[in-house]
């Protein structure tokens, strides 16, 4: 079983990937763009003539995020699938603050690196190609598989292992 565990450390974002119990790789990432970051963000409204909401992630500066391009991930107790005011949901930030227009969220959690990628569809994409003599205009997975049961995302606050 694999795990992926994503902290925060002196202000810098720390994955570390655990294969069968094992630390197999560790990254460390600046702050200074918050594009393809991913948060746990509280809903502060909703704004229902552009069928928006505004979300919270931290930063001082709500994202926009598309209430009917997105299926929620609620991290709270919920009843029904409606966004509301309050609502803690798993977000990525896909577009960073440009100007006066806020960032945008989405909550198609997708990790990428040179082989491989992984989102919340339920898909697995890996690329075949050495990353050195791939094509950098051609970002096509060679295959797909389903990743039930691959991999475990912990988001955490703290080195502690506080799971956020």
């Amino acid at each position: 079983m694999n795990k992926l565990v994503i902290t925060n450390y002196e202000d810098h974002i720390l994955e570390a990937v655990y294969s069968d119990g094992k630390l197999s790789d560790l990254m460390l990432f600046d702050r200074q763009s918050i594009l393809s970051n991913i948060y746990v963000g509280k809903v502060e409204n909703i704004v229902s003539n552009i069928d928006a909401a505004f979300v919270d992630i931290g930063t001082g500066l709500p994202c926009y995020y598309s209430i009917g391009d997105n299926k929620h991930i609620f991290l709270n107790a919920k009843k029904d699938s409606v966004l509301k005011a309050g609502d803690e949901i798993l977000v990525q930030v896909s577009k960073d603050a440009i100007k006066t227009k806020n960032p945008v969220a989405t909550s198609e959690i997708e990790l990428k690196t040179e082989n491989l990628l992984v989102n919340t569809s339920g898909r697995i994409g890996i690329s075949g190609k050495d990353p050195k003599e791939r094509d950098k205009r051609s970002s096509a997975p060679a295959c797909k598989e389903s990743i039930a049961g691959w991999i475990w995302l912990y988001l955490t606050d703290s080195l502690s292992g506080t799971a956020g």
